[in-house]
């Protein structure tokens, strides 16, 4: 088996293999660095890239006016990329501290050992070209209220329209401001990397007005409810509905019926 292309020398990490096991000091030094090299490529290969694909599909799924997908891919994103921030620290993902899909827990943990993250600054960039009924709409989300927000609208419970999801463009906005610092402090290797093999239809649509990331000569269109369809939306799904209402014996019985098949 051929030996896969190693990643960029850019990833700041702060263990040692030497803390697991000390008999490994006595390795050559050309040694232990291939190891911890290594071990950067898988961190890299299962979180970062990963990460970047999410938030790639959660970005063009916000564009196409899919707030469920967004969500579940902003999730997924943020909870990636905080367990490869762990990960180049020498901490573990893999406890029950972490089972599920704790965004804010991950946030937190990342936060005790950097505090600057808490700091990443959260203002939509300034080169979006806006269109004037929108840029009315354009503000800062604060960073744990951001958090909060997608560890609760990205809930893989809510997979099954469970519960309604509300979306505003300014979490993407948001999003595309916070992976921005935040790649940096890991020293990720250029995002671009991650999406290689893609094809241009699909990328078009994240470097589209995601001024953070596209190439600086790039030709920004405009950021309307045409590009976005949804700029703002919350609803109420059935299950909402019946679970409000219960004390009514249509939606009593309909619950009934639907407890005894699936989860409510």
């Amino acid at each position: 088996m051929t030996e896969p292309q190693s990643t960029p020398a850019n990833f700041v990490y702060s263990f040692s293999i030497e803390d697991d096991d000390p008999a490994l000091s006595r390795l050559p030094e050309d040694v232990r660095g291939t190891i911890e090299s290594r071990i950067v490529d898988v961190i890299y290969e299962s979180f970062v890239t990963s990460a970047d694909e999410d938030y790639l599909s959660a970005r063009v799924l916000a564009v196409k006016g899919l707030p469920r997908a967004f969500a579940w891919g902003a999730g997924q994103a943020l909870e990636k990329y905080f367990k490869a921030f762990l990960l180049l620290r020498g901490h573990a993902v893999n406890t029950k501290k972490f089972n599920g899909h704790p965004v804010r827990k991950l946030y937190d943990a990342v936060v005790a050992l950097d505090a600057d993250v808490a700091s990443i600054d959260m203002t939509p960039h300034p080169d979006i070209n806006a269109e004037l009924s929108t840029q009315a709409h354009i503000k800062a989300i604060p960073l744990p209220e951001f958090v909060d927000l997608i560890e609760r609208i990205g809930d893989p419970g809510n997979r099954y329209n469970a519960a309604a999801i509300d979306f505003d463009t300014n979490y993407v906005f948001a999003l595309d401001a916070f992976i921005y610092g935040f790649r940096s402090r890991i020293g990720a290797p250029p995002i671009g990397l991650s999406f290689k093999r893609l094809d241009n239809d699909i990328l078009q649509p994240f470097w589209d007005n995601n001024p953070y990331f596209c190439v600086a000569d790039a030709n920004h269109s405009k950021v309307s409810t045409h590009s976005f369809k949804l700029l703002w939306s919350l609803g109420c799904t059935m299950q909402e509905y019946l679970l409000k209402n219960e004390q009514s014996w249509p939606n009593m019985h309909a619950l009934n019926w639907l407890r005894r098949r699936m989860r409510i």
